[in-house]
């Protein structure tokens, strides 16, 4: 940036130090050229961009309390938004399952009775998913009314959680690609144990986060709680969307046949 320049190129700003007080651009703006448009737009910047979804990754899995915290408390900088990067998961989740499906030759076949309920099941997954957050958010602001967090605060520690949870699905969906004889070994191995860390992980999510306010029994009795009402909460909801869905369509709410896999 010359010396003549003193305001800021995209607000007009006065400019003091490295970066605008105002917008946050950074003060020393080149004129965009091949060399600089390689070395730092698309290197520099996707590699920025790799190392937050990473850091983020990580820290939904082996800090998700703590790094939920620390974001609330306003360490927020060094964090991907974890809502968009669980939608990106979860898109690449199921894009990953369907083309597994499509390449095996497996699909997913329901009776007469289910064909349209079960299509509309397929075509929602992500809706179904993603009530996860607002659900287990209501409930931690409910549940755990100590800490004094606001339910914006619960859904940030609930977003840090389903980060962590999708991207342990996504692993498991990558896995499951591998050829039989290596997927078999994997079935009684790696498969299993991330599905047991999936069922702990909102529990010591939880306790990094917010037990420091309870007795060690007192937090064990309100998370227990907690995963009962998440569990029922949710099966009722997707049970009474599914039954709508059902008479609005036919007219009846019987729904016979089950789903199953079938080559």
């Amino acid at each position: 940036m010359s010396a003549q320049q003193h305001n800021c190129l995209n607000c007009g700003h006065i400019l003091i130090g490295k970066f605008c007080s105002n917008c946050g651009q950074k003060s020393d703006i080149h004129r965009i050229t091949l060399k600089h448009f390689i070395t730092h737009d698309l290197i520099h910047g996707v590699w920025h961009l790799e190392k937050g979804i990473y850091f983020t990754i990580k820290e939904s899995i082996f800090r998700t309390g703590k790094a939920a915290t620390d974001y609330i408390s306003g360490k927020r900088i060094i964090y991907y938004n974890v809502f968009y990067l669980s939608l990106l998961m979860l898109g690449l989740n199921l894009l990953v399952l369907h083309y597994f499906l499509a390449y095996t030759g497996m699909e997913l076949k329901t009776s007469n009775g289910m064909n349209e309920v079960g299509g509309f099941l397929k075509s929602n997954t992500k809706v179904f998913i993603l009530l996860f957050i607002p659900l287990i958010s209501f409930c931690g602001y409910i549940i755990f009314r100590k800490n004094k967090l606001n339910f914006a605060e619960h859904t940030i520690i609930a977003g840090f959680l389903f980060c962590g949870m999708v991207f342990i699905s996504l692993v498991q969906t990558l896995l499951s690609l591998f050829p039989t004889a290596i997927k078999n070994i994997l079935d009684y191995s790696i498969i299993p144990l991330l599905s047991y860390i999936q069922v702990l992980l909102p529990a010591w999510t939880y306790y990094k986060a917010l037990s420091a306010k309870y007795t060690r029994l007192g937090f064990v009795w309100r998370i227990v709680l907690m995963y009962i009402i998440v569990i029922i909460f949710y099966l009722l909801v997707v049970i009474s969307i599914l039954f709508i869905y059902k008479y609005i369509k036919t007219g009846n709410f019987e729904i016979d046949g089950n789903f199953y896999f079938q080559n």
